[in-house]
């Protein structure tokens, strides 16, 4: 029954494609937020055949248009060729995995996660392709929302069993639930992982958030029902990153218009909230405004990962390597592999050492060493500035509140959408006139 919708699936992106490049594209980000990439087709994940689908059917396309435009798009494919030639360098001086291993994880991450932000670049121009982006990026945030919430009330994800055909077994969501706010279950949407869901509920709350194109009312309200499934994930990182991002608008010159919004809608639920004296609200409060401090969180029974634990993480990666690959790393995929192989994590657990390397710059430091981060961080300098239009407030916060949370608790598969949603962001900024933008 899976092999048919995805053939039929495939077929619509064909469709769509050739119709026209950005409606592919469209269809392509659609497809990501309702089948999970534990799909397969044959060894390939259905994620990987998409993307290989659009770039048959674009390749000359995309050669034309790398000739004809010379300035952010080029520096923007330029800075990630950087990114590749510099990681891709270090993998000759990995102790272990051989380069075949390392070149296929490496060859997977740019893939699936950076090369369809690159197609976005070049293909997306027109105004209308823009809204109508926008447009599907709110109907399948409603969508991703709206599934997330179901998997917590019913804890069960059928989707994702109609789909995975990986080796990975599907989680238990009544034991999976951690109990946090003193909520009974867990929300996980396609994804079968809280994680992930709630970085993906993060990166889609942030860009909607500005987009004046969309009916205000109708854009609030969707925001709203992905904050709430954000909540039911009970991932801290995620809503104080959020918290974060929402204080951009105190910083621009429409200041006062937003601190008397923020107030008349905060305030008054506060008061309801605070005179209600419900536990799960005082316990959210407290994980989120305690999420730096160990003691306070230790004492009000608030599980997850620590500042503590995280420190703990930095030094055992440290100690565990060699003069030589703390700063060239152990490996590109060597924290994959850790666990597969050297540490099988389905027979002995995670290690205590490094818990599930929970931070993208824990299992880059394992991986790259101190040379690959500093190349990421370059990286993201870069890029940051070819997208940043004018020092938009909202791009600028969403991409800082993004790495904050990346730092917190890793990208999980979050990292295509990230790239995916800049790039929009850029799109949209640059075309759309200076009064659609909250500055």
């Amino acid at each position: 029954m899976n092999t048919i919708i995805l053939v039929i699936v495939l077929c619509g992106l064909i469709f769509f494609t050739i119709k026209r490049k950005s409606y592919g594209l469209m269809y392509y980000f659609a497809v990501r937020l309702i089948i999970p990439s534990s799909a397969r087709v044959g060894n390939f994940s259905f994620n990987t055949v998409m993307l290989a689908v659009l770039l048959i059917l674009t390749f000359s396309y995309l050669y034309a248009c790398y000739r004809e435009y010379c300035q952010e798009e080029r520096q923007y494919l330029n800075s990630i060729l950087g990114l590749c030639i510099g990681l891709l360098s270090l993998t000759f001086f990995s102790p272990l995995l051989t380069l075949s291993y390392q070149w296929g994880a490496f060859a997977q991450l740019v893939g699936t996660e950076i090369v369809p932000s690159i197609l976005l670049m070049y293909y997306l121009w027109e105004e209308d392709e823009i809204k109508m982006f926008c447009y599907v990026v709110l109907l399948f945030t409603l969508f991703s929302s709206a599934y997330g919430i179901f998997t917590y009330f019913t804890s069960s994800n059928p989707i994702y069993e109609l789909f995975n055909t990986s080796q990975d077994q599907m989680k238990d969501l009544d034991r999976y639930a951690t109990g946090r706010y003193g909520l009974t279950g867990i929300s996980v949407g396609i994804y079968d992982d809280k994680i992930a869901m709630s970085l993906i509920s993060f990166l889609l709350a942030m860009f909607l958030f500005d987009k004046e194109i969309i009916n205000e009312k109708i854009r609030y309200i969707v925001v709203g029902i992905n904050l709430f499934n954000m909540f039911l994930t009970t991932q801290r990182s995620a809503l104080f990153c959020f918290l974060m991002f929402m204080s951009y608008p105190l910083l621009g010159p429409d200041r006062s218009v937003y601190i008397k919004k923020y107030l008349s809608i905060i305030l008054p639920i506060g008061l309801v909230l605070l005179l209600l004296d419900i536990e799960i609200v005082e316990s959210f409060f407290s994980s989120i405004f305690l999420i730096f401090d160990d003691k306070a969180q230790e004492a009000a029974g608030i599980g997850g990962s620590s500042s503590s634990m995280r420190f703990m993480q930095y030094l055992n990666v440290l100690e565990y390597h060699n003069l030589l690959t703390i700063f060239t790393g152990e490996g590109y995929g060597f924290s994959s592999y850790y666990y597969k192989v050297i540490h099988d994590s389905k027979l002995y657990g995670l290690d205590d050492r490094f818990y599930g390397f929970e931070s993208f710059l824990v299992h880059e430091l394992m991986n790259v060493g101190i040379i690959g981060c500093i190349i990421w961080i370059l990286f993201f300098c870069k890029i940051f500035k070819i997208l940043h239009v004018r020092f938009k407030l909202p791009f600028m916060s969403m991409f800082i509140c993004y790495v904050i949370v990346a730092l917190m608790t890793d990208v999980s598969a979050s990292f295509y959408l990230f790239f995916f949603l800049i790039v929009l962001n850029y799109k949209y900024y640059t075309i759309y006139d200076e009064s659609f933008c909250l500055c």
